[in-house]
């Protein structure tokens, strides 16, 4: 009989609440855009603008440049399999949203610490829906 772990606790030590989503025509005013770290697109399939409503459709990490550099990949979809598949399901992009977990550029060890939260979301979100996000290649 095979056993499933627990879901993982270390997003929880360093982010205890979840960040709010915030509208992807928002994300260049945020202050987090030269940090490290791991972040979620969400999608508001339903369209009424209900942050409840937000389903995670993609989670990644970025670890070596800044917020700014991997979430602008997003939008040149011949740099980001995710974007490549946005597009290909014809998702709207004005119901796109992101959620960031920034860490700080002063600490090495935090390029681990944002892979290591990105995998604890994917394991998480695999363990509560049994599927990867539908934009993750795994």
């Amino acid at each position: 009989m095979n056993s499933i772990p627990e879901k993982q606790h270390h997003l929880h030590q360093h982010f205890p609440e979840t960040p709010a989503w915030i509208k992807w025509e928002n994300w260049r005013k945020q202050a987090w855009l030269t940090q490290i770290g791991t972040y979620e697109y969400g999608y508001d399939f339903k369209g009424q603008g209900n942050m409840d409503d937000i389903e995670v459709i993609y989670i990644g990490e970025t670890h070596s440049s800044g917020f700014d550099h991997r979430l602008s990949s997003f939008e040149k979809p011949e740099r980001h399999t995710g974007a490549t598949k946005f597009k290909q399901r014809g998702l709207d992009e004005s119901k796109r949203y992101v959620r960031v977990y920034p860490l700080p550029n002063d600490n090495k060890c935090n390029a681990a610490l944002a892979q290591l939260i990105e995998r604890e979301l994917l394991w998480n979100y695999c363990l509560e829906h049994g599927e990867f996000p539908c934009l993750n290649d795994h």
